[in-house]
């Protein structure tokens, strides 16, 4: 039943889990090849064939529940939501071909320049583990996360989210490279600390660029994951808002958003009930006015009895401006 949920949540919410459900189930089939059990297990060990049918038909149903319930926005877009669950996918193998191409090393560079550790340990645990055979985890992880490694690189779509399915078994592979490492030098006390040192030193190295981007380096586009990010300089505009609103009729306030570009402006004016977002250029009388910088030429003949307060960086190639009304009370 949990498993059903699992992959209920995967569809639902990922788009590439259908390639992940492959190499998951091509690294189980691999694994129990390569490393067979020292029983053959048997459908007896399972509670019998009526017990796997009806779990197998339970878990069905279980994941066709979730999948209607959260593909449907829990029934408030039915049966739309089912109909776009399926023809997303023909969008989806279009963008996967076409947006964002990269040279397929890219996502090897940005795991070295992010999770180093991780990648370099990994690569090392599901090598010795191929050659090995003696740990089915270890196997299982070891082509689940070379196989969508490779996967990724092949495809011309490169982002850095598509990274995320690749860290969880190249950490498995890591653990075993470890764990391998120490059992390999057991005999020799000294070796046994240049072991540890070297998981401690990884550790240490992964939690460091956790840290620096989690909490110091979260907006900065230099690194990798914050990919197209608002930059916190943004906040600036909405502190702007907060107090402008203060000279007309606080959260009455009535703001005209004209950029196409606006997103997540709407949660932070979530409370302002006359925001309005129209996203082009068009005639107004809000007190506050927020445009881009690329309709600049078109917002200066129409704002004549407004003033121009700041821009403001919303993400990478797009800056907001703020107009407020001069008929502003004191």
């Amino acid at each position: 039943m949990m498993c059903a949920v699992a992959a209920a949540l995967m569809i639902t919410t990922k788009e590439t889990a259908p390639i992940t459900w492959l190499v998951v189930a091509v690294s189980t089939a691999v694994s129990l090849m390569l490393v067979r059990p020292a029983r053959k297990p048997k459908i007896a060990d399972f509670g019998g064939l009526k017990t796997v049918s009806v779990s197998v038909a339970v878990a069905t149903v279980v994941f066709l529940i979730c999948c209607v319930i959260l593909f449907s926005s829990f029934f408030g877009n039915f049966p739309q939501g089912l109909r776009d669950a399926v023809s997303t996918y023909t969008y989806w193998t279009h963008t996967g071909m076409s947006q964002h191409p990269a040279p397929w090393f890219t996502h090897v560079r940005w795991l070295l320049q992010m999770e180093s550790p991780i990648l370099l340990l990994g690569a090392a645990g599901a090598i010795v583990a191929l050659l090995k055979r003696n740990n089915r985890l270890a196997v299982f992880s070891a082509v689940w996360g070379l196989s969508l490694l490779a996967i990724y690189s092949v495809l011309p779509y490169k982002t850095p989210w598509l990274m995320l399915n690749v860290i969880v078994p190249l950490a498995f592979s890591a653990g075993y490279a470890v764990q391998e490492s120490w059992r390999g030098v057991e005999h020799y006390r000294f070796l046994h600390t240049a072991v540890a040192v070297v998981a401690l030193v990884a550790v240490s190295a992964s939690a460091y660029q956790s840290v620096r981007l989690n909490f110091f380096h979260y907006d900065d586009d230099r690194c990798v994951y914050p990919y197209a990010q608002t930059p916190r300089a943004f906040l600036k505009l909405v502190e702007e808002i907060d107090g402008s609103a203060e000279r007309f009729q606080g959260k009455q306030t009535s703001i005209a958003v004209l950029s196409p570009d606006y997103w997540p402006l709407p949660w932070y004016v979530r409370d302002y009930s006359n925001a309005g977002f129209y996203g082009k250029v068009v005639p107004t009388t809000a007190d506050l006015v927020i445009g881009s910088t690329v309709q600049d030429f078109m917002l200066k003949p129409t704002l004549a009895g407004y003033t121009y307060r700041g821009t403001y960086p919303l993400r990478p190639g797009v800056q907001l401006m703020l107009y407020i009304a001069n008929h502003a009370s004191h």
